[in-house]
């Protein structure tokens, strides 16, 4: 009897982090033998490399993309994309952290929609939904209190 078995598909996730524990738990439910140290047995990775990278405690740097890439056995595809959540990761300003998503985005299946320039200022800083997400809380607040003072004639504040 043949094992159904799907890979997670890398193209869905932005940070590496996440993938490469998924990859690891279907590989080994697939391949008995297939461990940690397997991986680390392959050229250039250093053997605590792999078990430290999936638990934060390692990055994989663009160096050793090439090392992962011969564990994951990826397309040339996949393995320009696994890169790129490498670059993701280590990205510090908004102009990098935008140019490389940008890259990623058509790797992906997320659908994305034009916005116009006064609706990208608004989300550009996360202070403006949380304030609307306030006032949405504090305006229904507002509503259930009156609900309950027309039902009762008392309110508590």
């Amino acid at each position: 009897m043949e094992m159904d078995h799907f890979m997670p598909n890398i193209f869905e996730y932005f940070d590496y982090h996440n993938y490469l524990p998924d990859f690891y738990n279907e590989k080994k439910r697939v391949e008995t033998l297939f461990s940690y140290r397997y991986m680390s047995g392959r050229p250039g990775i250093d053997a605590g490399y792999p078990v430290k990278v999936p638990q934060g405690r390692k990055s994989v740097t663009m160096n050793s993309v090439p090392e992962f890439a011969s564990v994951l056995k990826p397309g040339k595809r996949e393995t320009t994309y696994f890169g790129l959540p490498v670059l993701f990761s280590k990205a510090r300003s908004n102009a990098e952290i935008t140019s490389i998503f940008e890259k990623m985005l058509p790797f992906t299946k997320m659908h994305t929609t034009k916005i116009e320039s006064h609706e990208y200022e608004f989300h550009r800083k996360w202070y403006h939904s949380a304030n609307r997400i306030g006032l949405c809380y504090m305006n229904r607040k507002s509503e259930d209190q009156l609900l309950e003072f027309r039902n009762t004639g008392s309110h508590s504040l």
